[in-house]
């Protein structure tokens, strides 16, 4: 193909990317001086002075508390999810993201309390003791001009990382421990070190004889495998970290974590200082320490007889979602989450226990799963999924199990069904209120109809039989909590008045729904410490027991006049079975760990901040501007780097400018290798990157590349490029992702092509242009150590343009899978793609070129490489052309090995992963004679291996066979590294 295309419209194309990445979102910020609050719009600017008071309440502590001297801290407030959380990064700068909606408080594990402060709490900590430098730390960080971000393609910078910021090295379980040891007494007694759900667990364990995980073992299966993953660190963190306080003192916890000249920098050796004793040693004694005092809160509970329980189920189902009932049917429907299965939809049989899938449940929540209620008469369950992001409105049919959305962001869940009006009411998440919706049929929009003032929210509704009462529980600001009554029909003309019922000022009241006669409403409290089932008397508000249970019970709902359904709490999640209906007269409270670090440590009561209001703003220096991404940049690290550039080694200095929510980035690397026997001209290297908002632009000069000091890929190139790129991904309907983008570049003075190193360029300046975009729904089960079911398409044009010609290809690539019946964690894969390029036939510009597995050895990408669509494991890298092509493998992947108890504190293995694949291509089909089938087999075992513990490497070994008609087989080993695995 020949067009009359030059230079002059490449540096159009170019010119014009460039320029689009000066616009972007308009964003706002409001600073003091320790703070600056950057936030998108002004939706939520109404939220500037009560986050800055919050956020200096809390700072004040941490400063007094450590010593710190704080300079500045970036708060990011974000409106993007229905749940609110936060985060905190302490490189390159100081800061905090959190997401301004209303809590999620399933299980009550999140405490009833002003948000903004307890997160504050929690967010500071990690900033200051991951932030706060001894002499050692200051020195570094004025060598390298600031603290270091660890980046994965530049693994040098994890080494100077540890220099700048040693503290952050530390398992997740060290970081929240005590994050959620402080946010409980700051708060007042408000957090997970007098969490009743903390209590619960480890009773649980306690009670159903497991083991408790030994520090290793927490973080190579713990975080893993258990129904709660991740959470787990916050459970054994706050209980390791509380254990140590009552059994050593605050003080000794204090010395573990502050940063002072004589401590030590890896969070292990320090441990050994503090307490005499290995870190592995005392979580021991915790582990022995736990057994005796659950088993006499266990003993204590027994003291009165326990609620006969018969389960529905052999096993727990993990996490357990809300319920609907059908009582005409004794039908029980809801949405599960286990480890080693892909989350669902099911039907419980009341009476046989048999369950039924109905459908697959996107993006599930942790512990809630999803939101769900039921209308018995059309048979059809309503949830919520998008859970991760706005919730959507899905409607799933009993009888086919064919789902559908009714509503693509209702942002609402605690969803409800009123047969009487045939309606749906719910809670809904916007701007950081809480709002009791009504979605009337046909389900298309939601009206709503009270909002609670900010600060508070409504949660668990319920609608009596008779469609009149709408009750809710409302949360306070200092843990309390009530349980409110409102007259549908009042409501709905706009009076907004409610009754409360019952109002608890330190303990929970949840899940109440009305009883199938209206007189009663039927919940959880943790009253006595215990979550046990209670009923409330709409007459006269009398507050009943009717369970006795020594792990917990949660979910009641009225099957008859005599039998309740619940779920019991277990280890291993959530266990369905039905109780009696019968009042209690008495049961016996718990003790818990935290009223014995208290009373051990009674100093602790004045970590209480005051409340937020009696911070004075007016007294520091504020001013609300707008927020400009590129006027916010500065050099935030400077260092020397080491880097390949073909056979031999560059050696440089890399400088990094950022601004300070990370939006602009650069990136530039200046170096040489006048050693080498390269011309003069190739013994100069540099390298610029610019990442700002989604565009890319790039320069590089005789780029050079860390990976190819350890070959066999080669990505430095000699020469010389100018190139943009612009990349956009929608995640708002995950799993369902969606992206696309394009750019382009322009080479000079290349030696070989861009995308295959041992293919000669045949022209040594030309410029390409290319667009990529695809969709993919990806799912992994608790467990799982990478996607294990789903499907992926990506669709790929590029194209050289050299002396006047274009050579265009497009390649088409699609991967289906499925996981493994009855084997966890083990999944089946096809991955397909196809290939053609419709340039001038022998040319290397319309050529693909394939082989290897891949990897180098030692390398940043995802250790399986052998699923590119350019290698082909067997032969050497770049060993077989095409003109166009067909490639199909098939691939299992087995269930991973768990290593528990395998390592030390700084060292240790996680999992063992192996797979198995085949592939076969065909090259060249549309000409007979030049057609050519290729096969391969082969086998790849990973080894992942942490290093103190945020330093994640992948140890891989691959052997694999090519096979061909009328050709020998060709075999080929890999052995690889990849390091700064996330």
């Amino acid at each position: 193909m020949r067009v009359n295309l030059g230079r002059k419209m490449w540096l159009l194309l170019l010119f014009t990317g460039a320029a689009s990445m000066l616009f972007g979102q308009k964003i706002n910020r409001f600073r003091t001086d320790e703070m600056e609050l950057i936030y998108f719009g002004k939706r939520y600017s109404f939220l500037m002075p009560h986050v800055a008071r919050t956020f200096h309440n809390g700072l004040e502590f941490h400063e007094k508390q450590w010593g710190y001297d704080h300079k500045k801290t970036y708060v990011m407030l974000t409106d993007f999810e229905d749940d609110g959380h936060g985060g905190a990064m302490v490189m390159p700068f100081n800061m905090i993201v959190l997401g301004i909606s209303p809590f999620n408080f399933a299980f009550s594990i999140t405490p009833s309390s002003e948000r903004f402060q307890w997160l504050f709490a929690h967010e500071l900590t990690h900033i200051t003791l991951a932030d706060k430098p001894n002499k050692t730390d200051i020195f570094w960080r004025k060598a390298l001009f600031g603290k270091i971000r660890r980046d994965e393609h530049i693994p040098i910078t994890a080494f100077w990382s540890y220099l700048t910021t040693p503290r952050w090295y530390a398992p997740r379980w060290y970081h929240e421990g005590i994050a959620c040891y402080l946010e409980t007494w700051t708060s007042g007694g408000l957090g997970r070190a007098l969490g009743p759900y903390d209590e619960m667990y480890f009773r649980s364990i306690i009670n159903e004889n497991y083991p408790l995980y030994s520090v290793i073992g927490l973080e190579t299966e713990g975080s893993t495998i258990d129904f709660q993953v991740g959470a787990n660190s916050y459970l054994y963190g706050t209980r390791f970290v509380t254990y140590l306080a009552q059994e050593y003192g605050d003080d000794k916890v204090k010395a573990l974590y502050n940063r002072t000249d004589d401590s030590k920098a890896f969070y292990a050796r320090q441990f050994e200082k503090v307490f005499g004793k290995p870190v592995s040693s005392a979580w021991k004694d915790w582990i022995k320490f736990e057994k005796d005092f659950q088993t006499a809160n266990i003993n204590l509970i027994k003291e009165y007889p326990l609620t006969s329980f018969r389960n529905l189920t052999n096993e727990p189902q993990g996490s357990f979602s809300n319920i609907g009932y059908d009582g005409v049917n004794g039908k029980i429907y809801a949405a599960i989450n286990n480890p080693g299965a892909i989350s669902k939809i099911i039907e419980l049989d009341v009476a046989s226990g048999e369950i039924r899938k109905l459908a697959t449940l996107d993006s599930p929540m942790l512990y809630s799963v999803t939101y769900l209620t039921y209308d018995p008469k059309d048979k059809l369950v309503f949830l919520s999924e998008q859970n991760s992001k706005y919730r959507s409105l899905v409607q799933v049919d009993v009888a086919s199990g064919k789902k559908k959305t009714l509503i693509k962001r209702s942002r609402t869940g605690n969803l409800v069904y009123d047969s009487t009006n045939r309606c749906i009411w719910g809670v809904k998440h916007d701007n950081g209120y809480a709002s009791i919706v009504k979605i009337p049929h046909p389900y298309y929009e939601t009206v709503p109809m009270y909002t609670s003032e900010f600060g508070r929210s409504v949660l668990d509704l319920s609608v009596s039989h008779d469609g009149s009462k709408l009750t809710a529980t409302l949360t306070g600001i200092r843990g309390e909590q009530s349980l409110i009554m409102f007259d549908i029909k009042q409501l709905e003309i706009g009076v907004r008045e409610y009754e409360t019922l019952y109002k608890s000022e330190e303990n929970t009241l949840t899940q109440f729904k009305f009883s199938n006669d209206d007189q009663y409403l039927i919940g959880t409290s943790y009253y006595t410490g215990v979550s046990n089932i209670w009923r409330i008397s709409l007459k006269d508000k009398s507050f009943e027991l009717l369970s006795n249970d020594e792990s917990g019970l949660f979910v009641p709902q009225q099957l008859s006049n005599d039998s309740l359904f619940v779920l019991k709490f277990h280890r291993n999640g959530m266990l369905p079975g039905i109780i009696p209906l019968e009042v209690l007269t008495d049961a016996n409270s718990i003790n818990y760990l935290g009223n014995l670090a208290y009373e051990k440590n009674p100093q602790i009561k004045a970590y209480s901040l005051k409340p937020a209001s009696k911070v004075n703003i007016d007294s520091l220096k504020m001013e609300e501007t707008s927020y400009r991404p590129i006027r916010n940049m500065s050099l935030s690290g400077a260092f020397p780097d080491i880097s390949g550039f073909k056979e031999t080694v560059a050696l440089g200095y890399r400088l990094n400018w950022r601004d300070r929510i990370g939006l602009s980035n650069i990136n530039l690397f200046l170096g040489g290798s006048p050693w080498s026997t390269y011309k003069d001209k190739q013994k100069f290297h540099g390298q610029l990157e610019w990442d700002i908002w989604l565009w890319s632009f790039n320069a590089t000069y005789n780029k050079t590349d860390f990976y190819d000091l350890f070959g066999p890929t080669k990505r430095s190139r000699a020469g010389y490029s100018l190139g943009f790129s612009y990349h956009k991904t929608s995640t708002l309907k995950t799993p369902f992702k969606t992206y696309y983008g394009f750019g382009a570049t322009h080479y000079g003075d290349l030696e070989v092509l861009p995308q295959f190193q041992n293919i000669a360029s045949p022209i040594r300046n030309f410029q390409s242009v290319s667009f990529e975009a695809g969709v993919s729904k990806l799912r992994r089960s608790l467990g799982g150590v990478e996607d294990e079911k789903g499907y992926k398409w990506d669709l790929t044009g590029y194209s050289y343009i050299a002396n006047g010609s274009v050579y265009p290809s497009l390649i088409s690539e699609q991967h289906i899978g499925w996981l493994i019946p009855a084997i966890r964690n083990t999944s089946f894969w096809i991955r397909n793609s196809v290939g053609q390029s419709f340039g001038k036939k022998g040319s290397s510009f319309s050529t693909f070129y394939f082989g290897g597995f891949r990897n180098n050895y030692v390398d940043w990408q995802p250790a399986d490489q052998y699923r590119k669509i350019l290698a082909f494991p067997g032969v050497d890298i770049d060993d077989i052309s095409a003109h166009n092509f067909v490639k199909t493998m098939a691939e299992l992947n087995l269930k991973p090995i768990r290593l528990r108890n395998v390592g030390t504190t700084w060292l240790y293995p996680t999992y063992i992963k192996s797979s198995l694949f085949g592939t076969h291509l065909i090259s060249d089909f549309s000409d007979s004679d030049l057609t050519r089938n290729r096969f391969n087999a082969g086998i790849q075992v990973d080894l992942e291996l942490v290093l103190f513990s945020y330093l994640k490497t992948t140890w891989s070994v691959g052997y694999a066979q090519k096979y061909e008609k009328s050709y020998l087989p060709q075999d080929q080993w890999m052995f690889s590294v990849k390091l700064l695995g996330n």
